[in-house]
């Protein structure tokens, strides 16, 4: 019987260890058959699944141009088989047509009357647009630490000031250049990421939405974010449209390092006490 694992949850040491044979999916939405999977995949020991892709095709409930998309994914598989593993595929619905030429596998799936995202009655309000990552953290933190910080601040938001804001699901890809240095980091490539975002706003924009807040919960993302709003600034001039690379800055976030970092001046991002 096959085991599966989540990729997300792993550490770097951990997924420096994975036999470069094991089959790593990334899948586009969920509601696909484990055992059909494996099946396709010769029912092989263990199955690694990455964190699942929010949107962007056909049937997602927010649809972008398709060879943008397939860059994007292409982009990403890659850099897993840069590190040496050799079976990296995208599962996606069946029917679906992507460029990935034989790095994907298709499977039915379960989805059902998907929800337009973001609902068109929420035209009125603020586009919160959370984009993490999933990267290394060291030797204890998860692949999925930016992921969870920024999904955790957007979901919060939109809590708070519900009348104010929306959110789309959060993205659990972006940029890292430096990606070479640490086996299992992902990378979906600078000017993807870029052509991505803007497809995204640009798509937004013609449903009537005008103002869009793209929160980064990874540094590695925020250069390329802000050429996205000069790009969508430049084509769509009458919306509002802003990044932030958001860190603790505080007071109380600043008591609160204070309070608990044990590593000396310029030692606590990334995998520390910040």
């Amino acid at each position: 019987m096959t085991n599966y694992f989540l990729y997300e949850t792993l550490t770097w040491p951990e997924i420096d260890s994975l036999p470069r044979d094991t089959p790593l999916i990334l899948p586009l939405g969920s509601g696909y058959s484990k055992e059909k999977l494996s099946s396709v995949l010769s029912n092989p020991n263990q199955i690694g699944i990455l964190p699942e892709f929010p949107f962007g095709w056909e049937g997602s409930g927010l649809k972008i141009h398709t060879a943008i998309l397939s860059k994007y994914l292409l982009n990403l598989i890659n850099s897993l088989k840069d590190d040496g593993f050799s079976r990296v595929y995208a599962l996606i619905p069946q029917g679906l047509n992507l460029d990935l030429g034989s790095n994907f596998i298709a499977l039915p799936n379960n989805y059902k009357n998907i929800i337009q995202l973001p609902l068109d009655s929420d035209k009125d309000k603020v586009v919160i647009i959370p984009i993490g990552h999933t990267e290394q953290h060291g030797y204890h933190l998860p692949m999925s630490t930016d992921t969870l910080i920024i999904e955790a601040i957007a979901k919060g938001t939109e809590q708070s000031i519900p009348h104010l804001a929306t959110t789309l699901p959060v993205m659990p890809y972006g940029v890292s250049t430096h990606r070479a240095a640490f086996a299992g980091t992902l990378n979906a490539g600078g000017r993807a990421f870029e052509d991505f975002w803007v497809d995204v706003v640009n798509t937004l924009v013609v449903r009537g939405f005008t103002r869009f807040y793209l929160m980064s919960g990874h540094g590695g993302n925020s250069s390329f974010l802000t050429n996205v709003i000069k790009y969508a600034g430049e084509q769509h001039r009458r919306i509002f449209c802003a990044t932030a690379w958001l860190y603790l800055s505080g007071k109380e976030g600043i008591e609160s390092l204070e309070k608990h970092r044990k590593s000396k001046l310029g030692g606590m991002g990334h995998a520390c006490e910040l």
